[in-house]
């Protein structure tokens, strides 16, 4: 019996990682790269590093980040080796869009941190540091690891450069963030000498009240439309006379039973306004091609 005791006593024994392993953890989770300070904490010693870097096992990959040698140069990568670099960098802008994911940003290849006004900026190959007022708890998220602004940060910081921060909101808004909760930041960095929030507090309030489009190219072709002078509703179902829904158009005009279909490029919806202004008065009905 009490043989059996050891050996359960042995089995739920916790065995403590070494710092080696520490590390690879730590490596893991933040995309193959960690501050000095980090590897202290795993046990690692100052000349155990140093003599890990000189054998090639480790690589130096910016003022106060390492990783281990070899490993992939993702885009990701680059963010974090920026954002661990100076303490409290933030990615920021279409940095930050990008890894939110919003639309017509998830390509963006460069790479820009946000840092505090009094910060020591460090030189890093293709990255972009900007000093802005200090960033709060309740401005920032992390998104696979990595720290950043939070989606109503970055549609500011979208609004204020002059980028499409109005295709970045419909896909919020689509992707189910709040109103409610965008607008509260908007509001709260009004005044902090940014023109953003104004932007997207009119940007919002377009939104909020009416249906949101099913896509970006739906808004495009309807505003398209508009500079013609034709005026259209977005979503129309239509039902044959027996009450018996037949089809949901894209776009139409009601009064003058037009509908366009929306598998079409933007080329193509500048021809199909200019064939519905000539002939809105013979109320033809008008579709895409599929």
């Amino acid at each position: 019996m009490e043989a059996e005791s050891d050996t359960e006593e042995q089995v739920d024994e916790e065995v403590e990682p070494t710092p080696m392993e520490k590390c690879t953890a730590l490596f893991a989770a933040q995309h193959a790269v960690a501050t000095d300070r980090q590897i202290r904490a795993t046990g690692i010693s100052v000349r155990q590093q140093n003599s890990l870097i000189a054998s090639g096992v480790w690589s130096r990959e910016a003022p106060g980040v390492i990783g281990p040698s070899g490993a992939p140069n993702t885009w990701e990568r680059r963010v974090m080796t920026a954002t661990l670099a100076v303490p409290g960098g933030v990615a920021c802008g279409r940095t930050a869009a990008r890894l939110h994911s919003l639309d017509g940003f998830r390509r963006f290849g460069q790479v820009k941190i946000a840092v505090g006004r009094g910060s020591r900026i460090v030189k890093i190959p293709g990255v972009k540091y900007t000093r802005i007022n200090p960033l709060t708890t309740d401005d920032t998220v992390v998104v696979n690891g990595i720290a950043v602004t939070n989606v109503g940060v970055t549609l500011i910081h979208l609004a204020a450069g002059g980028h499409n921060a109005a295709k970045a909101m419909d896909d919020a808004l689509r992707r189910g963030n709040k109103p409610d909760v965008l607008r509260e930041v908007f509001e709260r960095w009004k005044g902090r000498g940014v023109k953003g929030p104004s932007t997207v507090l009119e940007l919002l309030a377009d939104r909020v009240d009416r249906r949101l489009p099913r896509s970006w190219f739906q808004r495009l072709a309807k505003d398209l439309f508009a500079a013609e002078a034709i005026h259209l509703v977005d979503e129309w179902p239509v039902y044959n006379t027996n009450g018996r829904r037949l089809a949901e158009l894209d776009l139409a005009n009601v009064d003058l039973q037009v509908g366009v279909r929306l598998a079409i490029s933007i080329a193509r919806a500048r021809n199909l306004a200019a064939e519905s202004t000539r002939s809105a008065g013979s109320a033809t009905k008008i579709e895409g091609s599929a």
